[in-house]
């Protein structure tokens, strides 16, 4: 017996995973398909797995309770939008699985926060890019290479110009 899978956070992926029938283990999958599967299966009851926290914790808070499954459901379906870090899980707990029906805004590769991501990503590069390009320019000041420097001063211009504003 096999279950199609849709990645509903990135609608171009999809995944065949064999369903293993254990009473005694979920799914074999993890994350996202994982949650979708013990959630559509009634398996929640019996997925006791520790979680990563994603939220900040205070370190007066931690008392070595490391985050379940359950609990950090509990947690997302308790809290605002604004009291989480991972605005898409908490979406998905709180919406359920987008459908092809839903507005284009509610899949992950159309969010806010996933274009704020891509941009980060971006303006990291192009520092880093720029970084380099500096040394390049001092390197041929100091052999004193004009038309290198000419070059590498337009590079930099082209860079500075890639830069998404934040």
């Amino acid at each position: 017996m096999r279950v199609l899978l849709i990645d509903a956070l990135s609608s171009t992926m999809a995944m065949e995973m064999p369903v293993i029938p254990s009473s005694s283990t979920p799914s074999s999958s993890s994350g996202f398909f994982s949650m979708v599967y013990r959630r559509e299966h009634g398996l929640d009851e019996i997925a006791e797995e520790e979680v990563p926290a994603t939220d900040a914790i205070d370190e007066s808070e931690d008392d070595g309770h490391v985050e379940t499954y359950r609990e950090k459901v509990e947690r997302y379906q308790n809290s605002g939008m604004d009291e989480i870090s991972d605005d898409e899980f908490w979406r998905l707990i709180q919406h359920g699985v987008p459908t092809e029906e839903d507005a284009a805004a509610y899949h992950r590769q159309y969010t806010d926060t996933h274009l704020e991501n891509i941009m980060r990503e971006t303006n990291r590069l192009l520092d880093t890019r720029m970084q380099r390009l500096r040394a390049e320019f001092e390197a041929a000041a100091v052999r004193n290479n004009q038309i290198a420097m000419d070059q590498i001063e337009n590079e930099m211009t082209k860079c500075a110009h890639l830069r998404y504003s934040t």
